[in-house]
């Protein structure tokens, strides 16, 4: 599975690369907040990926550390349980002697 994930990111980047290299001398213009630019088309989409990847990393981060606090107060919850359930064993059945069931020709009487 992992090679073949390297495989596909190998590719990705060759086709990115080719792409970048037969238009490095393709200029565009971009109007940013009202001011007009002229840039490279490789720049551009550079800066674009750059974005991009940032946001993602981000917005994971973020996601990562709710799913974190999620995992702690689980983890809370559960060992709660546990020791709750460690009491309930541990509680005495409420039988005594005297209320034990009496048979005949055995040794409860």
């Amino acid at each position: 599975m992992a090679v073949l994930r390297a495989i596909i990111i190998l590719i990705v980047v060759i086709v990115i690369l080719s792409f970048s290299l037969l238009n490095s001398n393709l200029y565009v213009t971009i109007n940013l907040f009202g001011k007009i630019y002229t840039v490279r088309l490789i720049f551009l989409m550079f800066y674009a990926f750059i974005f991009g990847f940032a946001s993602l990393f981000f917005f994971s981060i973020v996601r990562e550390i709710e799913l974190h606090q999620r995992l702690r107060k689980k983890e809370r919850e559960n060992q709660q349980l546990l020791e709750e359930v460690t009491e309930l064993r541990n509680l005495p059945l409420g039988i005594e002697e005297e209320e034990k069931p009496k048979r005949k020709g055995s040794k409860w009487k």
